[in-house]
């Protein structure tokens, strides 16, 4: 491997300790300050009628490009209308043209009607906008509009009523609320208003009279207190970040709407950073999965278009922080909410988990003209990137209660998303396409299963409001918790179903699955904000700032490209870390998912396929932590080594290998461990093979890992391990001396000990030994072919599906060979 000085170059950048360490003395220039711009709906707490209208603009219409060439326009979609020379072009495209902006000659598709109170004491009718004059009722010529009452007013896309009455008791939630709407285009009723801002509107409108929330006054002006769902996580999440960097960092929140003397828009805030001097940024956003939509256009592109205005763009060096699912931290938090509502089952239980998810339109639709749509929802990551985050849940749930309880994940104990009880709480099967579910789907399918008790888990919002209590229960006919349970944030709910999906008195003959709704995570604001704090302390990283408590000795880096992934390793034999190493894989797709259109795209659907393996380019590093937590009562076997950008996520897994100390071992089995900041422990690492001074392992995140004794409930040694090539056969041998807690053993071969193994048996091999006693295994791998060396492992599966690697053997020789380095 070649060695250089130079970052552009991509190949290894030596650090000094200084270089990692801040500053002891004196305070952080505003030019070495990182700006921390953390993002979020900013949804208040009650209706405030300038956030719900803006809200339609941001997230769904944006600015346009006006003419070829404008500046500044960044990530707009769409073309300009080749017959009439209109711009189509528009930050979002999610919506058809026609209806968000005034096309020539077909204006009645944004304004032929609005929504207006009937205010009976002066005969008027009142529109939703204050600034709008009112009508008088006897004004209103009715063979000219239709007045629909609002509980009437049909989605002309769905068919259904868009203002239903409260399925709990059958009010009327919208009564005094009209529809004033054309019967001909010969003679338009217009206000001068945009429809769809108005229905959007009367929308929130509806979702806080429906969880019980304020609706009047209308106005931030008139309202006299104003809060945010779930501000308070994101004041202890900037709390946390601002005790563990000091002035090394200026943390501000900025939202994708603001309220009008409370909040700030993201890019405002974003503007005052640059125009402050500050030209190092990260923009975040608190999310469970990573999505393009959310951060490529809601939160990246907004606000480099407008450090483009600014004219600061090119000099500010710009990163993001997309996720903070499938950390440690993320699956500690989802044990300690979920584990009440599993064990509010007797041990032994069957309950089928569902994991639910916003999810997002697939594969959408790629079209021009005046209702054209251009969004590029076939591009979407969230699938692979959410479906990855379940199977990092299902695992955690699976190692703190699967020797209680049976947990069922999916159909016939599959890993793939299409048999799995992973589910969209957003979306209509028809936004869909078949090939993802909603919640319901995943009822019936655990029903089929015969399972009749289910957990629903909506882990993708990090708290309740509209789209957890009302829109995903709307779209799977789930009940809605009670009034008086929201008013007093009580959002859980227990219920029983009949086998057509009917809601029953659990008692009942007919009740064939009793079902548990969680909330998200309101009652975990602390840990919510430190899963949130570890996620971006990677992003701070990226710009060489570190917590003030950390300290570091030897690190090196190196440029790793998403397309061609790399290998990173320390040589130099002098330090405390050699040895270590991490290898990316490359880009398995490098078209996918960036090349898709509508009629190429696939769905996403098995793990071990994904599209992708890095999200980006990243500069990762290899460091030696020289003060790191204590390991407790496990005894360290090796130095604590910094894998960084903190909490880098893969979605395949990168194999990192670390030192160790072999006397200290002896002929114990190495395990590996990571420090998970949620619970200030060292948490073992499920797989790992080691041999030699070096431990290497499987990951899809990037922390703070050091080697230690392999524990727990497998750590058993063989007695023996062979494998021996016959004709065209391998026949593999292995015996145990006491198995108490082991489920079984799974086989893997590799023509090369870098891998990548696969999986030589079908179905686990089931364990048959005793805790006190021998067993002898043998297994026969069968037409493997002549003139190659294959290398084996075996993996032992523990009773809560705890795996220990053992290994590895060559198929030609009949002894223990070629242990991992």
């Amino acid at each position: 491997m070649r060695f250089s000085i130079f970052i552009k170059s991509g190949f290894i950048i030596l650090f000094t300790v200084m270089s990692m360490c801040p500053q002891a003395t004196g305070q952080t220039p505003i030019e070495d300050r990182v700006a921390v711009l953390i993002t979020a709906w900013g949804q208040p707490t009650r209706y405030v009628f300038e956030y719900s209208w803006d809200n339609h603009y941001w997230a769904r219409v944006g600015d346009t490009t006006e003419y070829v060439g404008e500046p500044c326009k960044i990530g707009h979609v769409g073309a300009f209308d080749n017959s009439s020379g209109e711009s189509q072009i528009s930050h979002l495209g999610i919506m058809p043209w026609g209806l968000n902006h005034e096309w020539p000659g077909m204006e009645y598709t944004y304004d032929r009607g609005g929504f207006y109170y009937l205010d009976e004491e002066s005969g008027t009718y009142v529109s939703i906008h204050p600034d709008e004059p009112a009508l008088a009722v006897d004004a209103v010529d009715l063979n000219q509009v239709t007045v629909t009452p609002a509980d009437e007013v049909v989605d002309f896309m769905t068919g259904a009523l868009q203002f239903p009455p409260d399925p709990r008791t059958g009010e009327n939630l919208m009564d005094g609320w009209y529809k004033i709407e054309t019967i001909s285009f010969d003679n338009v009723f217009a206000n001068g208003l945009g429809d769809m801002y108005e229905l959007n509107n009367m929308l929130f409108m509806y979702y806080y009279k429906i969880m019980g929330l304020q609706t009047e006054p209308w106005t931030a002006a008139d309202a006299d207190t104003i809060h945010l769902f779930y501000e308070d996580k994101m004041a202890v999440t900037i709390a946390q970040l601002e005790t563990a960097f000091g002035d090394q960092i200026d943390v501000r929140d900025g939202y994708y709407t603001a309220v009008p003397g409370y909040t700030e828009h993201e890019i405002d805030v974003a503007e005052d950073f640059a125009r402050e001097g500050y030209r190092k940024m990260l923009a975040s956003r608190e999310t469970t999965d990573n999505n393009h939509y959310a951060n490529n256009f809601i939160t990246g592109n907004y606000i480099k278009e407008k450090l483009c205005e600014v004219g600061t763009l090119d000099e500010t060096e710009f990163y993001q922080v997309r996720q903070i699912g499938r950390t440690p931290e993320f699956n500690a938090m989802n044990v300690m909410h979920v584990g009440p509502y599993i064990e509010a089952y007797p041990e032994g239980s069957t309950i089928a988990m569902i994991y639910v998810t916003h999810g997002l339109s697939w594969p959408g639709k790629e079209t021009y003209g005046f209702m054209g749509v251009q969004h590029p929802w076939w591009k979407e990551v969230i699938h692979e990137n959410s479906f990855l985050n379940f199977l990092s849940w299902k695992k955690a749930l699976q190692d703190a209660f699967g020797d209680r309880y049976n947990l069922v994940f999916s159909r016939n104990g599959s890993e793939l998303l299409q048999d799995s009880f992973y589910a969209y709480g957003y979306l209509t099967p028809d936004k869909l396409s078949g090939k993802f579910y909603i919640i319901r789907d995943a009822i019936q399918m655990a029903k089929t299963e015969g399972i009749d008790k289910m957990v629903i888990v909506p882990a993708h919002w990090h708290g309740d409001a509209q789209d957890t209590q009302y829109i995903m229960r709307k779209n799977s006919n789930l009940p809605l918790v009670s009034m008086a349970d929201m008013k007093a944030d009580r959002f859980d709910l227990t219920y029983c179903e009949d086998a057509v999906d009917n809601e029953t008195a659990c008692n009942s003959q007919d009740a064939v699955a009793e079902i548990t709704i969680t909330p998200s995570f309101n009652n975990l604001t602390d840990e919510f904000a430190t899963v949130y704090t570890t996620r971006l302390r990677g992003g701070i990283e990226r710009f060489g700032v570190y917590p003030l408590d950390e300290q570091f000795g030897y690190s090196e880096s190196q440029l790793f490209t998403k397309r061609d992934g790399g290998t990173l390793e320390v040589k130099d034999a002098a330090s405390a870390v050699a040895g270590a190493k991490i290898m990316v894989p490359a880009d398995p797709y490098p078209d996918y998912p960036e090349q898709f259109t509508p009629e190429t795209a696939i769905a996403f659907n098995d793990p071990a396929d994904t599209f992708e393996c890095m999200w980006e380019d990243t500069m990762l590093s290899i460091s030696h932590r020289t003060n790191p937590p204590d390991m407790g009562g496990v005894t360290a076997l090796g130095p604590a080594v910094h894998f960084g950008p903190y909490r880098t996520l893969f979605n395949r897994d990168v194999t990192i290998t670390l030192p160790y100390d072999a006397a200290s071992a002896g002929n114990s089995p190495v395990g590996v461990y990571v420090y998970n900041h949620l619970t200030r422990e060292w948490q073992e690492i499920d797989t790992a093979f080691s041999g030699n001074g070096s431990v290497s392992f499987a990951t899809t995140y990037l922390g703070l890992f050091r080697a230690g004794p392999a524990g727990g409930e497998t750590a058993v040694t063989p007695a023996s391990f062979s494998a021996k090539s016959i004709g065209w056969n391998v026949v593999l041998k292995w015996s145990t001396s006491g198995e108490d807690a082991t489920q079984g053993f799974n086989l893997y071969r590799s023509s090369s000990t870098a891998g990548p193994f696969e999986k030589v048996n079908t179905v686990l091999i089931p364990a048959r030994g005793r805790a006190d006693g021998d067993a002898h295994y043998r297994f026969v791998d069968r037409w493997v072919g002549l003139g190659t060396q294959y290398y084996y492992f075996l993996e032992e599966i523990g009773r809560t599906g705890k795996a220990v690697r053992h290994g590895f053997v060559a198929a030609s020789q009949g002894f223990w060979a070629g242990l991992f380095q």
